[in-house]
């Protein structure tokens, strides 16, 4: 008997900020992948973090991962916050240990509201704005580190 499914593994506002996403990665080299566990992305080994925040590392998703196109090294995720993200408790903790997890391990996690895939400052999402500022961050980051290289 075939099993009957009735989820999907994306709402209309995750497939939305999916398809922006891809837009927005693919000229960087990047790509996006979906619903990858948070114990995929970050090192948890000897990471020093809680008990409570280790196990729920092991369980917890993070509903988007940006990674480098040839090596697929992780760059970056995002997290769709709709509104029960800030009116249900549960969820509320849930995202507080998602966060404190990446933060205590220096992984970026960028959260996205429905807001910030419609507002729009001098012509381009807040969303646009956001990644472009991590690529630039880390393009010049990655300069200043080979500039220091090679001056040695």
């Amino acid at each position: 008997m075939a099993c009957a499914r009735s989820r999907t593994l994306l709402n209309p506002a995750e497939r939305r900020l999916l398809d922006e996403l891809r837009v927005l990665v693919n000229p960087q080299g990047a790509e996006v992948w979906c619903k990858v566990g948070l114990k995929d992305a970050v090192d948890l080994n000897n990471s020093g973090i809680s008990t409570d925040h280790y196990s729920y590392a092991m369980r917890a998703h993070l509903d988007f991962v940006v990674t480098e196109r040839t090596s697929s090294r992780i760059l970056f995720a995002v997290e769709y916050d709709g509104a029960e993200h800030f009116t249900d408790a549960d969820t509320i903790q849930r995202d507080n240990k998602k966060t404190a997890v990446c933060r205590a391990l220096g992984f970026d996690l960028l959260r996205v509201t429905k807001c910030q895939l419609e507002a729009v400052f001098l012509g381009r999402s807040q969303l646009q704005l956001l990644v472009e500022h991590w690529f630039n961050e880390h393009a010049a980051s990655q300069a200043t580190l080979k500039l220091a290289v090679v001056s040695r």
